[in-house]
């Protein structure tokens, strides 16, 4: 894990901006899809960029079933 979070570091120091940006995707994700391999993605996404305002999110995942 902490080899992906220093790459997305680096992106965001190429790219700023990038580490927000990619957060907003994966929350998108979330609300959108129902493909487990694209959920996935987006809750390593957020273990890596996701703040607590971002449980909500993943919690209503529980609900979906």
């Amino acid at each position: 894990m902490k080899f992906h979070r220093d790459m997305i570091i680096a992106e965001n120091d190429a790219y700023p901006g990038f580490f927000g940006n990619l957060r907003e995707l994966a929350l998108e994700v979330l609300k959108e899809t129902d493909d487990i391999a694209d959920l996935k993605k987006a809750l390593w996404i957020l273990a890596v960029t996701g703040t607590s305002e971002d449980v909500h999110a993943i919690r209503s995942l529980h609900k979906r079933g």
